[in-house]
């Protein structure tokens, strides 16, 4: 018999199977994009524990400052040395208490506060707090 195209029944199989493999895909990606948001949150708080550091070995000013889309290092008011671009997904608000961190030269910051990474598709965010009395910074991860 001579047989031109395919069967209905190979049709659906062939659709199941890509079905399978995408479900099976779609929490995988999630589990990614989870591991670099939360590795995103850690440079962010080791960028603000350098310039911690850095002002108390140089005696300078430094300075976190936040946008929307990149957290910068400065020391001062000169041109950023680290810049921490948020991705695809993440956003800074606007209305962070965290938007400029300075430190002068001692472990305790001049203006602490809090800084808000939000991952629209992951419905989650990190909080970087730095306490003013003693400089610690803390990371929270919550759903939104």
């Amino acid at each position: 018999m001579n047989q031109k195209g395919f069967s209905v029944l190979e049709v659906v199989l062939v659709m199941l199977l890509i079905g399978i493999g995408g479900a099976c895909a779609s929490p995988k990606t999630q589990q990614v994009e989870e591991i670099r948001f939360r590795a995103l949150a850690r440079q962010v708080e080791k960028g603000i524990i350098s310039a911690q550091y850095m002002a108390i070995s140089t005696g300078r000013e430094y300075n976190i400052l936040c946008t929307e889309k990149a957290v910068y290092v400065r020391p001062g008011f000169q041109k950023a040395i680290y810049k921490f671009d948020m991705g695809r997904h993440v956003t800074i608000p606007r209305n962070i208490t965290g938007k400029k961190i300075s430190f002068n030269g001692s472990m305790a910051p001049s203006k602490g506060g809090t800084i808000e990474l939000v991952n629209a598709s992951l419905r989650k965010r990190a909080r970087i707090t730095v306490r003013i009395a003693t400089g610690k910074t803390t990371i929270y991860y919550e759903k939104y």
